[in-house]
């Protein structure tokens, strides 16, 4: 979990994050890729998504394409600043259990895309940001909701 563990609303996108985080190290360039097979109605503003951070601190830069569970849709989100409240852009509708997010760096470049079948991608959105190298890579849940917990599936492509 990124930020202090107090019991605050669960929430990516503010300029503190609180929510769920299962990452592994990258260096360099990555196109990463996954089906987000089911995210619980714990609250419409719930997300589910891929994530890359610059550490795991509550306020860190990021990039993120990230799947709510209802009209909400597919968005690609990121911080480019530490502390500050995030940009969303893009859009696109989901269908669960063929919900495909991909989240690829290409330098300093971050883009998030968005597929109803894995093959053919929409872009939500790119970010130029000053993060290191090295990276943190992984899956994001957020249930949007204090005290609440929300259940994502995710299957490989």
């Amino acid at each position: 979990m990124c930020g202090s563990g107090d019991r605050r609303v669960q929430i990516v996108g503010g300029a503190a994050d609180e929510f769920g985080f299962h990452a592994r190290v990258y260096i360099g360039d990555f196109d990463v890729k996954t089906r987000l097979d089911a995210l619980d109605l714990s609250d419409g503003y719930s997300e589910a998504g891929l994530m890359a951070r610059a550490d795991r601190s509550s306020g860190a830069l990021f990039a993120a394409v990230l799947a709510s569970p209802s009209l909400g849709g597919i968005k690609f989100q990121s911080r480019s600043n530490a502390a500050t409240a995030a940009d969303s852009t893009g859009s696109m509708p989901v269908n669960y259990p063929y919900t495909w997010l991909r989240l690829q760096r290409t330098g300093k470049v971050f883009a998030g895309f968005g597929s109803l079948d894995g093959q053919t991608w929409q872009r939500l959105g790119t970010a130029p940001l000053d993060m290191p190298a090295t990276v943190y890579v992984g899956f994001a849940v957020d249930s949007h909701q204090s005290a609440v917990a929300a259940t994502a599936r995710f299957r490989e492509p």
